[in-house]
């Protein structure tokens, strides 16, 4: 008689219970015992008989504070814990929703033959809501392999950056473009997958296009970095030039800083937005800001925001630069010197539930859960 093999007690890393576990080994079991015609059962709710393998993805809700529609998650996959089965640089992946039947987009990350980031957007909702879940699936015996869509990953972003290379997975076509080999930072690795380290003397990712980064009623953007020096006041991390909007270092101090140029004023209403918190030391910190037509706020490691009331924000014809100020006159240019990971820049504000997820979901491994793999024959 055949039977689905479970290939495992169907238990979370984190969180599931050894009866939850049973329970749903039983199931399976259960559900593929050999129907007298020599064909085995699909278990129930199996979305694709073609697909031989999946893991129950759970997502922790049990910190989050506020509903986060479509919220981008990463999910780390480790190519030799899955047999082999996942396909080349764990790509022949499919991402299911809790129903069954919806695919979800994802985007790809970082992937190699050993491993893979990918990430998935799933709507997360306060307790007492239930911990959302979704299904890997993976092991296509028709090969059809993979269908990334990182686009629809990134629907409301301007542009993406993962730091690994310079392109903008939003799909807007934003991609860095930096002016030489020479100028162009290094790999290392990331927060999330990689990340690019600027050397604080000439390294600098100009991204395609001006006018889509003015963003003069609503902004937000988030980025991680691993500060080697702080060398020079005003130090840039991402800047559109030194009229408009910027992520910086706060003066001469270690801190995160938000500035920005007021629509009517000039540079010389210029308003600093001071975190006060420092994001210095060698360890990674992600740095937020937002702008919602009435108040900018600067958000460090996903904790509580420092706010200040803000007119409309000036636009110019600079691009934005990943670590450099073109801008700047004192001192010029204002070069990074560390390492940048992840930055997101969209046109409307998410608030602190969404940059503590954004939090989670890089430094804490209990946010994404992966159970155990099940296989059918």
């Amino acid at each position: 008689m055949l039977l689905v093999t479970c290939l495992v007690a169907c238990q979370f890393r984190h969180g599931a219970s050894a009866s939850d576990a049973i329970d749903a080994a039983a199931a399976i079991d259960a559900a593929a015992a050999d129907t007298g015609d020599g064909a085995p059962q699909i278990p129930p709710g199996w979305w694709n008989a073609s697909w031989l393998h999946r893991r129950l993805i759970r997502i922790d809700n049990s910190t989050v504070t506020a509903t986060l529609t479509a919220f981008p998650v990463p999910v780390t996959l480790d190519q030799s814990a899955n047999d082999d089965a996942l396909g080349t640089a764990s790509s022949d992946v499919r991402f299911v929703a809790a129903d069954g039947t919806t695919v979800l987009p994802y985007d790809v990350d970082a992937a190699d033959a050993t491993a893979s980031v990918i990430w998935v957007p799933v709507t997360i909702s306060p307790p007492p809501a239930p911990a959302p879940t979704l299904w890997l699936y993976f092991g296509d015996s028709a090969g059809s392999g993979a269908a990334p869509d990182a686009p629809a990953v990134w629907t409301s972003f301007v542009s993406v950056h993962h730091l690994g290379d310079f392109h903008d997975a939003s799909g807007n076509g934003h991609d860095g473009m930096p002016a030489t080999m020479a100028t162009t930072p290094t790999p290392v690795p990331g927060v999330i997958g990689s990340a690019s380290s600027f050397d604080g003397v000439d390294d600098a990712v100009p991204l395609a296009t001006t006018t889509a980064y003015d963003l003069a009623n609503a902004l937000s953007a988030s980025v991680w970095v691993k500060v080697t020096a702080f060398t020079v006041p005003w130090q840039c991390v991402v800047c559109k030039g030194d009229s408009a909007w910027r992520i910086h270092r706060g003066n001469t101090t270690s801190h995160g800083d938000f500035g920005s140029t007021p629509a009517v004023g000039g540079t010389g209403a210029n308003a600093n937005l001071d975190s006060t918190s420092n994001v210095d030391g060698g360890t990674w910190h992600e740095v937020a800001i937002e702008y919602d037509g009435t108040n900018k706020r600067i958000y460090v490691d996903g904790g509580a925001p420092t706010s200040a009331a803000s007119t409309a924000l000036a636009t110019n014809a600079q691009q934005v630069v990943i670590g450099r100020n073109v801008e700047a006159t004192t001192p010029p240019d204002r070069y990074f010197a560390g390492d940048i990971d992840e930055l997101r820049i969209s046109a409307a504000p998410r608030g602190q539930a969404w940059y503590a997820a954004e939090v989670r979901a890089a430094t804490d491994a209990t946010f994404v859960q992966l159970g155990a793999i099940e296989t059918i024959p």
